[in-house]
Order: C-alpha cells, then structure tokens, then sequence
C-alpha cells in the first residue's frame, strides 16, 4: 500500500484518487473548492479543503511523507506554483 496525495478534485484528480483508492492505495484528496470535496470525500481515505497554491498550505499536509504526489489541477500557472513549492518542501 502506498501513500498518495491527489491535489485538485476535478474531472481527472477525482478519477485518478477514486482508482488508486480501489487499487488498496492511502489517497488524501485534497482541493479548493468544498463542494468537491464534500462529493469526493467518501470515496478516498481522506479529503480536506484548501488553497494549496500557498506554502504553508501544502507544508501543513507533510507532503515529504507521502510516496507519491499528482497535482491535477486544470489551471496551468496554479500547477506550476503547487509543482515548484512541492519540489521545495521535498516532495
């Protein structure tokens, strides 16, 4: 079993965290907008509500610890601040 941190709950990043949970995975979703999350939910081990393009946002989810890490997110400058912080944080 792996540890897994899905960041953004949209049309893939929900997909992606609901077939890695089926494949016995620990997956936390986790994204900014509480209505997907609240629809996800239970479908992943866990889930939280956040804007993770600030750092101390994603510090606070430990990513070091978590053997893989998707960043999902359907906005491109979103995703290369998250990649740029997570690489920092030793993702």
């Amino acid at each position: 079993m792996k540890s897994i941190l899905v960041i953004g709950a949209g049309k893939f990043g929900h997909h992606l965290a609901e077939y890695l949970c089926e494949m016995n995975n620990d997956v936390m979703l986790v994204d900014k907008n509480e209505t997907l999350i609240d629809e996800y939910s239970d479908k992943v081990t866990t889930a939280q509500i956040g804007d993770f393009t600030i750092k101390s946002n994603l510090a606070a989810l430990g990513v070091e610890d978590y053997d893989f890490v998707f960043v999902c997110t359907g906005d491109f400058q979103d995703s290369l601040v998250i990649t740029s912080y997570l690489k920092e944080l030793g993702a």
